[in-house]
């Protein structure tokens, strides 16, 4: 019995860069360019300059990001919520940059 092949290429995906088994994981940094797209979630949003930024968390990088808010792309709703919790943190962060 044959079995039927899903259809899974050219879709969406994500993954840990911790699974990846070729190529070795300095290869892979060695590669990157500025076109990778990461997903975190934002925690923090400048509301005081011409410009708005935000302060994004991502899992597998051990300090925040900031990126100005236009250049977000929305995945989902719970995906892009105002984290309260770390506001405070945050603004700190923001004005000491």
């Amino acid at each position: 019995m044959r079995h039927k092949k899903a259809n899974t290429t050219h879709k969406r995906i994500s993954f840990s860069l911790a699974d990846v088994i070729f190529p070795e994981r300095e290869t892979v940094f060695a590669n990157m360019t500025d076109e990778i797209e990461i997903i975190g979630k934002i925690s923090f949003v400048s509301s005081n300059e011409k410009e708005k930024y935000a302060i994004i968390d991502v899992p597998g990088i051990t300090i925040p990001i900031i990126v100005p808010q236009n250049k977000i792309k929305k995945l989902m709703e719970a995906d892009c919520e105002y984290d309260e919790d770390k506001q405070e943190e945050r603004q700190s962060y923001f004005e000491a940059i």
